[in-house]
């Protein structure tokens, strides 16, 4: 979606359920009629509409899940079909959850960008119980658990969802077993920072705004100041990876650098590495398939 189509919609006094379900996919919905396409639009050269033509039935049940929930926790009365809802706070509600769901990254680049005016980070209640959780040195092996995993901690439900997280009993009998764990004052414990880092290594989809909290108050002291930005991100990887590249050794696969810029920059998308690395590498022996073996 282009900045000017979503900020006319944010102009907008109020959104009906439908219109922000697609909004959060990345749908113009002035091209929608529900979950089909206008007419006018079924040829449309636009990736929302492709994906509906590829799977209609997978695309209706997308959106009827995210319509749901944006009933039952945006609208005014919890509950009611027909409540228009607030602009600001679908985007507040889209920030707050973003860990649980896939948003489109420019509506998340948009709701983020301060220049918009709509402080989702300011208000947001999670953010702020992630600031008291990255505190603590040690959490017990259920709050890292519940935190790593996007839950309520002390409940083992997802946030904002009375749906229980598989994910966070698969990690309590990991960390049970796991060198992290400690024992203080017949408790065990693991200590925050490295649980973090142990399990960004493992691939788990750990909340970025724990992440943040924990590398950027609680390392530095300080507040980030929206250093997760996609844009920043986007940056500061390219700046490392180009000093990568003029190193003029190529020791990975380009995947397994995808997968270490991801775990070095926050809220990098997989494409935006895909951008970097053919921005800095084209017309180079990097461009190949193959890794060459080192002398």
């Amino acid at each position: 979606m282009k900045k000017e189509l979503l900020s006319s919609w944010f102009a907008k006094e109020s959104w009906s359920v439908d219109d922000a379900a697609l909004l959060l996919y990345g749908c113009n919905p002035s091209m929608w009629d529900r979950y089909v396409p206008k007419e006018e639009y079924l040829e449309a050269d636009d990736t929302s509409i492709h994906f509906w033509h590829a799977s209609p039935t997978r695309f209706e049940s997308l959106l009827h899940d995210l319509r749901c929930d944006l009933v039952a926790e945006v609208s005014e009365s919890r509950g009611g079909e027909g409540d228009p809802l607030i602009p600001v706070r679908v985007a507040q509600w889209a920030y707050d959850v973003k860990n649980r769901f896939w948003f489109d990254e420019e509506f998340l680049a948009y709701i983020q960008n301060p220049a918009n005016k709509i402080s989702c980070q300011d208000n947001s209640w999670i953010d702020r119980g992630y600031s008291e959780w990255a505190k603590l040195d040690f959490w017990t092996l259920e709050e890292a658990a519940d935190l790593l995993s996007g839950c309520q901690v002390g409940r083992g439900y997802e946030i904002r969802s009375r749906h229980p997280n598989k994910l966070r009993d698969e990690l309590i009998f990991t960390l049970t077993r796991s060198s992290m764990c400690v024992t203080r004052e017949g408790t065990k414990v693991v200590e925050s920072r490295k649980v973090i880092d142990w399990a960004i290594s493992k691939e788990i989809a750990v909340p970025p705004m724990l992440v943040t909290k924990i590398r950027g108050e609680k390392i530095r002291g300080e507040k980030t100041h929206n250093n997760n930005s996609p844009n920043l991100q986007k940056q500061q990887c390219k700046k490392w990876f180009q000093g990568v590249f003029n190193a003029g050794v190529k020791e990975k696969t380009k995947g397994e650098y995808r997968k270490e810029a991801l775990s070095k920059f926050l809220g990098l998308a997989g494409r935006s590495f895909d951008a970097v690395w053919d921005e800095v590498t084209k017309g180079s022996d990097w461009q190949k398939t193959r890794t060459p073996k080192l002398k």
